[in-house]
């Protein structure tokens, strides 16, 4: 069984026992109704032993609220 600390190590490209066969990327911007833009962008990672990990991180530039990004 293998650790999850491996699958990160091949994700940041440290000598892992993990292979990642293929890994799909996505990006996408939003305005919210406070006039605020959101981009989020996810990230899917395929190993050779079947496993999946999928990465996402939003990021908001606060446009209304300086102070709250």
């Amino acid at each position: 069984m293998k650790c999850l600390v491996d699958y990160v190590k091949a994700i940041e490209g440290a000598t892992s026992p993990c292979e990642i066969v293929t890994s799909d990327f996505q990006s996408e911007t939003k305005h919210d109704q406070t006039g605020s833009t959101i981009e989020i962008t996810k990230r899917v990672h395929h190993f050779k032993d079947g496993v999946s990990i999928e990465y996402e991180r939003e990021y908001d530039d606060g446009g209304s609220y300086p102070g709250c990004k």
